[in-house]
C-alpha cells in the first residue's frame, strides 16, 4: 500500500529526499571526478593511436563541466 498523502508531505520525508539527493550528488561529483583521474593519469598516457587520443582530449573538456555543474549542484543541496 502507498504510503499516505500527509506522510509524503512530512517533515521526516522531506529530510530524506533531502538525503537521497545529497548522496546522489555527492556519488555524481565523485563519479566524474574520478573519470577525468582515470582519463588524465592512465588513459591519456597510454594511448597510442593518434586518432583515439585526439577524441579523448576533444572530450575532455566535456566531463570538467559536467562535474562543475554537479559540483554547483551538490551546494545548491547542501545548502539547502
Amino acid at each position: 500500500m502507498a504510503p499516505s498523502r500527509s506522510s509524503r508531505s512530512s517533515p521526516n520525508h522531506a529530510r530524506r529526499f533531502r538525503h537521497q539527493c545529497q548522496a546522489y550528488i555527492d556519488h555524481e561529483v565523485a563519479y566524474h571526478q574520478a573519470v577525468i583521474d582515470a582519463v588524465t593519469t592512465q588513459l591519456l598516457p597510454a594511448t597510442q593511436n593518434a586518432e583515439l587520443k585526439a577524441l579523448e582530449v576533444k572530450v575532455a573538456p566535456n566531463f570538467q563541466a559536467h562535474l562543475a555543474a554537479a559540483k554547483q549542484i551538490q551546494q545548491e543541496v547542501a545548502s539547502k
